[in-house]
């Protein structure tokens, strides 16, 4: 029992966080890693974390940023078996099971979650799944690349994490190819890295990741080299899944106003992926659930409002500035992508630090008719 725990030790400091580690470590035990950016940090054996389902592993872990509740993924050790995958809500202390969610999809692994309350996860069908636990519901996006290739009796696991610039980070355990997905649509690029067997991973929000292995280590994204923590691989323990309580949330997902029911019968959403800091001038829009073939451009304005326009509710207060001159269509997935120059935003004035500007998608719906996307504020760094 000691060794299990000593098997993902942390003998060396990470940058400060106030948060704690959760671990999922071979045989199904929950241990709480307690100052774990400290030299010498503090493990908790919480239970022993038995699923109702005996077909089912934990294939992630992640901490409700609502409730602060565990979240547990359990889905197939392989990805050929049929059935289902199931969401656990644990109550972190005792282990209580306090409510599930079951969708049709065989094969889950990986599971990260936003500020907004919004999961990812990957399925073996190579794609990106978001789950919606409000409503229990589940839209997966194609990954451009072949990430994960179905073999005869190979374990399924796949770690996931959503990084500080909004995009997710997914590698198969036994591939050493990790690859930078854009949530929006799927497009996958490669990311360097020396990881290989890697069971799980969480994004600090620097230039290191926390990967789980055998036990654990750092990695630096920028040169992808691997330092292994002193004392932490362990032959006989593996850190299955991990989680923090502070998790990384990603850029833009605090929206300031809903988005009204298009013809797809959902609301558009605007989502960002890069960063709001003026030097990198690389913040990027994105919009989905519009309708298929769509065309619209963005608005923007220094202020809010709600109020109806179309069959949408506007956002954008008073005076609205538009990029008429960038006319978008969502093609046949409704989804759009923008690149914002923050140098060139057309309320003009000086950007700089501190100043806050609000942006919305509008979008023609059915003919004649128009709608709007939920709008974001940024703050410019």
């Amino acid at each position: 029992m000691i060794t299990s725990f000593l098997a993902c030790a942390l003998a060396a400091p990470l940058p400060a966080q106030a948060s704690d580690l959760y671990l999922i470590t071979r045989p199904d035990f929950l241990v709480r890693v307690i100052d774990w950016q400290s030299p010498a940090p503090t493990y908790d054996f919480l239970y022993h974390l038995a699923l109702p389902n005996p077909d089912h592993v934990e294939q992630g872990l992640e901490i409700d940023r609502q409730t602060g509740d565990l979240l547990v993924l359990g889905s197939s050790f392989f990805a050929s078996d049929s059935g289902v995958s199931t969401i656990y809500r644990v109550e972190k202390d005792t282990g209580t099971i306090l409510e599930s969610w079951t969708f049709p999809i065989p094969s889950l692994s990986g599971l990260d979650q936003r500020a907004d309350g919004e999961l990812f996860s990957f399925s073996s069908d190579n794609s990106i799944v978001r789950i919606d636990l409000n409503t229990g519901s589940t839209t997966s996006t194609p990954i451009s690349t072949m990430i994960y290739e179905q073999q005869p009796f190979t374990p399924f696991r796949i770690a996931v994490t959503l990084d500080e610039a909004g995009m997710l980070l997914v590698q198969e355990f036994v591939s050493s190819e990790r690859y930078s997905v854009h949530p929006a649509d799927g497009t996958a690029t490669l990311s360097p890295t020396s990881s290989f067997a890697v069971f799980s991973f969480e994004a600090t929000g620097g230039d290191e990741l926390l990967v789980g292995v055998h036990g654990l280590a750092f990695e630096d994204r920028i040169t992808g080299v691997v330092t292994p923590i002193p004392g932490s691989n362990a032959s006989l323990d593996f850190c299955y899944s991990m989680a923090l309580s502070e998790g990384v949330d990603g850029v833009g997902i605090h929206p300031i106003c809903p988005s009204l029911a298009n013809s797809t019968g959902q609301g558009a959403s605007l989502e960002l992926t890069g960063t709001n800091e003026l030097a990198a001038n690389g913040l990027e829009f994105y919009s989905r659930q519009l309708p298929a073939d769509s065309f619209g451009y963005f608005l923007t304005g220094p202020n809010t409002t709600l109020q109806s326009l179309g069959s949408g509710l506007l956002c954008v207060g008073a005076p609205q500035f538009r990029y008429s001159n960038f006319v978008l269509n969502s093609g046949p997935d409704g989804v759009v992508r923008f690149e914002i120059d923050a140098f060139n935003i057309p309320s003009g004035g000086a950007v700089v630090p501190g100043r806050t500007d609000v942006f919305q998608y509008w979008f023609r719906d059915l003919g004649s008719t128009s709608n709007l996307s939920a709008a974001v504020t940024v703050t410019w760094q």
